[in-house]
């Protein structure tokens, strides 16, 4: 295993660690009992890493802000065409899309 997939394998064992407190503590605890072993598989460096960084996970969405661009959004046609609304099965869903 190359330490790249190490660091990517315990990394995702903390994201199930921490989505697993919210759920049950038991269960959070057991993972990371299974962390211990990858943890100690890493480099220093890795750990040190680890160690300095800062992890903040959202526990509730409330008040979770995700900034967007003004690309996100295009000008309207002045007129939309409209279509009406086929009575009986679509046919050819692809060309009533």
């Amino acid at each position: 295993m190359t330490p790249q997939s190490l660091l990517a394998l315990y990394l995702a064992a903390e994201r199930l660690m921490l989505l697993a407190e919210v759920v049950d503590e038991r269960i959070a605890d057991n993972l990371r009992d299974v962390m211990d072993p990858i943890w100690d598989a890493l480099s220093g460096d890795e750990r040190r890493v680890l160690e300095e960084r800062e992890v903040h996970f959202p526990r509730s969405l409330e008040g979770l802000q995700v900034p967007v661009s003004d690309d996100l959004y295009c000008p309207v046609p002045a007129k939309p065409e409209r279509r009406p609304i086929p009575n009986g099965p679509i046919g050819d869903w692809r060309r009533a899309a």
